[in-house]
């Protein structure tokens, strides 16, 4: 929902942005700020925090690494 943000400090890159989400019988507009470090071993680590009215709802941990095939 509208535009998001990106900010790149070295490694690490905060990304801020609202997303339309089906909860129940309501549609709920939550701000997400992804914190993505990127390792040396060429890992991404993501955690994702889920917020609606300044109240924390949930958070995402996600690990993604490339696959050589």
């Amino acid at each position: 929902v509208g535009v998001g943000a990106i900010e790149v400090h070295g490694n690490t890159a905060k990304w801020t942005y609202r997303l339309r989400q089906q909860i129940g019988e309501s549609e709920w507009v939550l701000r997400f700020d992804d914190w993505m470090h990127l390792q040396s071993d060429g890992m991404l680590l993501n955690r994702a925090y889920a917020s609606k009215f300044g109240v924390e709802f949930g958070q995402v941990f996600m690990a993604v690494r490339k696959l050589h095939g």
